[in-house]
């Protein structure tokens, strides 16, 4: 039997022994096979090992124990490897253990992944399986092309004027739409629509899509934001109705689990992808440009598209009185574009999951460092090490009071300048992470002396030998990432071929990049401060090594920030000086260490410092020869500024760098001011976009964000910890928090001109304006009497 593994857990009936359980997708349908296993933990004896072990067979639960040799950080040491009857006797074993034998290692790693390790198959790996009566006697690796259907789900709820609760308010439409192109919306209302289906009552509503989810079956099913409202609120308003929802594929009810304060919903058998999540992760790593998060923005933002949209707190009007239609549309509109984007990205957690060998479900939501940790830990099963246990509380808040020194910034020359030529380390800390051996079990280890160790400018030093288990794991990482880079130029953009390959070098950059500030997370398996100091110190050091030599070489060096050098070029020189410094710098690094050329410009302003003659750190714009804006550190890269200050600002520099017209740049502003306080500046141009942090209650200081939220909260819109709200200055009396009301309650014109001319629109342009020697007096009334040449 051949298939794709959806999921695997342990038989939760079965309370003495373990039996492994496989979801496999298959051409004929979902298999749920079955195989034998005994869960395993490490113990690292405080006494005679032989000793040890038969003290830990007598122990209940125990199947076998047996003396092994593990790596233990950097020696090989006999420890005893203990296998179990089942997952409930590991803690109640590890708790006696401690007490009586030696430390138990792995004891908090799940059965059903340690089982995958074993086998060497991971969750979304294709595999070739033998089994016999649904119990496994052979599985591996195989090419498998079985298509998997995905589908995404959308309630609507009628609570009018309030927060939804769903022991009273009921569900009015449900849609699910799949990829092989069901789509229906579930109602009670009558809609003459070809896609809407009306039934009796809510609870004939909620039946009829348990049918559906029998009948069409989907291995993944999505949401936006289901994991803390669609589906919480789908099970309880089930449960409140008499009614279950048997959608695992064992016939068991989603499962919601609640870890700090949120709420995650897991569906055994099926994959529950909450997009919402997804889309956090990716705008947290600068994979999508958006202020907003919510599905129209994320929509618009990741794939050019726009859908109906109609605000939450009108959804109960529009059912009551309003165009049914509409809302029906709306509804099957947002199942469907949460699909869609979820599709965008599913491949690159397809990756994730087997690189981790993480189930879909925890690989959508892992945090980067996560990541990290559970490529660890597979890495260090494959090499017989033995996995460092999580630190407890009181070693992470001793972590969290440490510091180190970061990266280099050269203060930047600020001003205009012309002919830029940028440089920068190609994947810089992992390279040095590489050739440096920097590793827990590397630094400052008693198994060498400093001659036969890297030394940091920091004084620590490194082992060269043997390689430790964090720069072999980055070796291969930047290997397999440069191949499928490589591989991908041999396919057309849009292939099937070009996303996968695309995926899997995304996934294991995701890995490179982090794998530096998981070092330096306090709760870090694998943490090392020392390790994360030593890779900033070296990179200072190659960092100034290079802007010496540019200099030597004649380039005039006027910005260095972390892994870049920013020069002006000689005038006259050509590619081929470019070519030749990055010989002579590539010849002075050790491998897997290189200097790139990033690119030319034509011209950039660096930002001075408000009232200050120093430049701001990583505040710059650039122009290519072909128009190309890049802007970095400033106000237009930032969600809580109004697209009014966003759009000022990205206009002045397009004035400023492509046309090299400073007074249209002054022309404008004031333009721009004068709308302003005619009131002809539309209102979604001037909402502020704030993140709700915490809950409402415990803010002592009541931010403009915080008055709006509280205000909205009155009027019953629901406003949780992570929501985003958009708000705008109005016109009324007293502080600035107390005129803030969200946009949704705000007329057009309701603004404070001079809040947004004075807080938003000459703070967002005015740094570029000093830097060309302007004063804020000149942007709101001067004549502009320079050019920009006398700037540059």
């Amino acid at each position: 039997m051949r298939g794709i593994i959806l999921d695997v857990d342990h038989d939760p009936k079965e309370r003495e022994r373990t039996v492994i359980r496989v979801f496999l997708r298959a051409e004929d349908g979902v298999h749920i096979l079955r195989a034998p296993y005994e869960p395993y933990v490490y113990v690292i004896p405080y006494g005679d090992p032989e000793e040890a072990r038969r003290k830990l067979e007598g122990m209940e639960g125990v199947s076998r124990a047996e003396v092994v040799r593990r790596k233990v950080r950097w020696k090989e040491r006999d420890v005893v490897l203990v296998r179990l009857k089942h997952p409930k006797y590991v803690q109640r074993l590890k708790e006696r253990v401690e007490a009586e034998v030696g430390e138990c290692r792995e004891h908090d790693i799940q059965a059903e992944r340690k089982w995958c390790m074993e086998m060497g198959v991971a969750p979304m790996d294709g595999v070739e399986v033998v089994e016999e009566d649904g119990w496994i006697r052979e599985i591996r690796p195989a090419d498998v092309d079985v298509r998997l259907r995905v589908a995404a789900i959308d309630l609507e709820v009628y609570a009018r004027d309030r927060a939804p609760d769903p022991a009273r308010d009921p569900i009015i439409m449900i849609s699910y739409v799949d990829t092989d192109g069901y789509r229906v919306v579930l109602t009670t209302k009558e809609i003459d629509l070809p896609f809407v289906r009306t039934l009796e009552s809510e609870t004939q509503m909620i039946a009829e899509l348990n049918r559906i989810m029998k009948e069409r079956d989907p291995d993944i099913i999505m949401g936006y934001n289901s994991d803390q409202f669609d589906l919480p609120y789908l099970k309880e308003r089930a449960k409140v109705l008499g009614l279950r929802l048997p959608w695992g594929r064992d016939g068991s009810e989603p499962a919601i689990r609640r870890p700090r304060g949120g709420s995650t919903v897991d569906i055994r058998g099926r994959m529950h992808v909450d997009v919402y999540q997804i889309v956090e992760f990716m705008a947290g790593i600068g994979a999508i440009n958006t202020f907003k998060l919510d599905l129209e923005s994320v929509y618009e933002a990741v794939l050019g598209k726009k859908k109906v949209k109609i605000d939450h707190m009108k959804i109960s009007d529009e059912w009551r009185e309003g165009d049914l239609g509409r809302l029906a549309t709306y509804n099957l509109q947002d199942a469907e574009a949460c699909l869609e984007i979820g599709l965008e990205f599913l491949q690159l957690y397809v990756e994730i999951a087997r690189l981790t060998f993480s189930n879909l479900y925890n690989a959508t939501r892992f945090s980067p460092s996560q990541i990290v940790e559970n490529r660890l830990i597979y890495e260090a099963f494959r090499r017989g090490k033995l996995v460092p246990k999580k630190p407890k509380e009181e070693i992470v808040r001793a972590r969290l009071r440490t510091t180190y020194q970061g990266a280099f910034v050269k203060e930047p020359v600020p001003g205009l300048h012309e002919r830029i030529v940028v440089f920068d380390f190609r994947s810089l800390y992992p390279t040095i992470i590489i050739s440096h051996n920097v590793d827990p079990d590397t630094v400052n280890a008693p198994y060498c002396s400093p001659e036969e160790a890297y030394v940091s400018p920091a004084g620590h030093y490194f082992c060269k030998s043997p390689k430790g288990l964090i720069p072999s794991m980055l070796e291969v990482v930047l290997q397999e990432r440069f191949r499928y880079k490589a591989e991908m130029k041999k396919h057309e953009k849009g292939t099937r071929a070009y996303k996968v390959l695309y995926a899997k070098q995304q996934a294991l950059k995701i890995i490179a990049n982090s794998t530096y500030g998981y070092m330096g997370f306090a709760r870090a398996r694998w943490y090392c401060r020392e390790c994360a100091e030593a890779i900033t110190a070296w990179a200072r050091q190659y960092i100034k090594m290079t802007m010496e030599e540019a200099e030597r070489f004649g380039f005039k060096v006027i910005y260095g920030d972390t892994d870049s050098v920013f020069c002006v070029m000689p005038e006259g020189w050509g590619d081929e000086k470019i070519q030749e410094f990055l010989e002579r710098i590539n010849s002075k690094l050790p491998p897997p260490m290189a200097l790139d050329f990033e690119g030319k410009y034509v011209r950039g302003i660096f930002i001075t410092k408000r009232r200050g003659e120093r430049a701001a750190k990583k505040k710059y714009a650039l122009v290519d020869e072909k128009g190309r804006l890049k802007i970095t550190g400033l106000e237009y890269v930032r969600r809580d500024w109004a697209v009014i200050a966003r759009e000022v600002q990205r206009k002045v520099l397009e004035y400023i760098l492509r046309d090299g017209d400073v007074e249209g740049a002054l022309r404008y502003v004031r333009k721009i001011i004068d709308d302003l306080r005619a009131g002809r500046v539309p209102k979604e141009k001037l909402i502020i976009y704030t993140e709700i942090q915490k809950p409402l209650d415990a803010y002592e200081q009541k931010g403009p964000h915080v008055m709006a939220a509280l205000k909205a909260r009155r009027r019953g819109k629901r406003v949780d910890v992570g929501t985003i709200i958009g708000y705008i200055i109005t016109k009324g009396g007293g502080s600035i928090s107390d005129k803030a009301e969200l946009a949704e309650f705000v007329e057009e014109g309701d603004y404070d001109a001079e809040y947004y001319v004075n807080n938003q629109v000459i703070p967002a342009v005015l740094p570029i304006f000093e830097t060309l020697g302007y004063s804020e007096k000149d942007l709101k009334k001067g004549e502009a009497q320079k050019t920009l040449f006398d700037f540059a």
